[in-house]
């Protein structure tokens, strides 16, 4: 029981124990139709994130580009290792500097499905491009300056919000997107789905145009919990803490 507890209390298993801010759970395809607010460094969740973002945008350099990465961690109330938020730092300036690539969807995909895979989470808990795109879209409404939005060099202005998501992500957006799919996984009933379902509520959404409204189901968010439980007592502190960096290799953020 001791050793449990104590695996429990490791910081960085915090990233991928599905603890995020409540304001997650909401972020489903219907957050599409939202009235987009006057400002969105005021009126909106995640306006910190955005305001990082933007101030990396503006040419901040290394200085925003560590304080964005703080904010993507603080907003979900998790810490990390140094190492970690250092690897996403530098891969993230060397982004911006467009002296590396982005990072497509399929990765954040892989990275979830491989947490699936590790904790033997239930079937629904995995993710697919389609997921991934929907959430994208989603969060693009709460935070353009950084989901969707791609290099500023690509940009005409720094206002600019593009009104399409950028396929490849920049490495902090990818580890964003990653964390909110975890989270979506543990509490939205709208990504508590197998693909079969997904595939079914995608057909229905476009013969009926009304689509399903689900309900939380907390029997679900327990099978995760639980599944997590489980595991985490037959693994080594050494298997838990190179959990993270896995993640960040599968997401090709330089080491």
């Amino acid at each position: 029981m001791i050793r449990r507890t104590l695996l429990y209390s490791v910081p960085i298993i915090a990233v991928f124990s599905l603890i995020g801010a409540a304001v997650l759970n909401s972020l489903d395809v219907r957050t599409s139709a939202t009235l987009l607010p006057a400002s969105y460094d005021d009126n909106v969740a995640f306006s910190q994130l955005n305001i990082k973002a933007r101030a990396v945008n503006e040419g901040g350099g290394s200085t925003a580009v560590n304080d964005l990465v703080n904010e993507l961690f603080a907003t979900f109330s998790t810490t990390v290792a140094t190492d970690v938020k250092t690897r996403i730092v530098n891969s993230e300036l060397l982004y911006q500097a467009n002296q590396r690539g982005g990072v497509s969807e399929t990765a954040v995909v892989q990275v979830v499905n491989g947490l699936q895979v590790k904790f033997n989470t239930p079937e629904f808990s995995k993710t697919d491009v389609y997921e991934v795109r929907k959430l994208r879209q989603a969060l693009q409404l709460l935070a353009p300056q950084f989901v969707g939005h791609g290099r500023q060099s690509e940009q005409s202005s720094v206002g600019d919000v593009n009104s399409t998501i950028v396929p490849e992500m920049s490495p902090a957006e990818a580890v964003f997107v990653a964390l909110a799919m975890l989270n979506q996984k543990k509490s939205n009933p709208n990504y508590q789905l197998t693909q079969a379902e997904r595939s079914a509520m995608w057909t229905d959404l476009h013969s009926t145009k009304i689509g399903q409204t689900l309900d939380d189901d907390p029997v679900k968010t327990e099978q995760i919990s639980e599944a997590i439980a489980d595991k985490i007592p037959t693994m080594s502190s050494a298997e838990l803490l190179a959990i993270p960096h896995r993640a960040l290799d599968i997401l090709g953020i330089e080491n």
